[in-house]
């Protein structure tokens, strides 16, 4: 089974993330669902364009799965609207989103990737979270549901010879206590 992940540039794969973040709109618990969400719809292409990212995953070419980063500032970015339709779970394809979109911001040079969750009515999204190393963490802002649990994975950015940056994510100090271990990501070269 392949599963790609692709950022959303043209107007049919904005469609395609449009189709799917109304789909996990819709699949949430009434309390669950975001007030903004209708006015994001109409604008949906030009809130998920840059600075802002859309990634769609597809299974066999067929779309599978959505997640959103949207800057807050120029160092936090925040996963929005992660979502993997139902026959195509446990397959990794959140994983697959997640990573891809780690992987973006890390080109971005985000210090700190932040999100909102439900710990025990969306425990499996929980998981995923905490199997990357997000940990819980303060509040970053404010949320229109009932007990949101917040999520950060905290990035440190290291000067390499020749200019290079080496970053690492690393697992910041939360609610659980801290834990530490680092893992080496790719190398960066940012231009002078």
């Amino acid at each position: 089974m392949t599963v790609t992940v692709r950022m959303a540039r043209t107007a049919p794969e904005f469609e395609q993330f449009r189709e799917l973040a109304v789909e996990y709109e819709e699949s949430l618990d009434p309390e669950l669902r975001h007030a903004e969400f209708a006015s994001e719809l109409v604008a949906f292409h030009e809130h998920y364009s840059a600075p802002n990212a859309a990634l769609v995953a597809a299974v066999h070419g067929k779309p599978a799965g959505c997640v959103a980063l949207c800057e807050l500032d120029g160092s936090i970015g925040l996963v929005k609207k992660i979502y993997v339709r139902p026959d195509f779970r446990n397959l990794g394809v959140a994983r697959s989103l997640m990573t891809t979109l780690i992987d973006q911001a890390r080109r971005r040079l985000y210090a700190e990737l932040v999100l909102d969750t439900d710990r025990k009515r969306l425990s499996a999204a929980y998981a995923l979270y905490h199997s990357i190393g997000f940990e819980e963490c303060k509040p970053y802002g404010s949320v229109n549901y009932a007990c949101p649990t917040f999520m950060e994975l905290v990035s440190s950015c290291g000067e390499m010879r020749g200019g290079a940056t080496r970053i690492e994510m690393t697992i910041s100090c939360g609610a659980l206590g801290c834990k530490s271990f680092r893992r080496e990501v790719e190398q960066i070269t940012i231009p002078a």
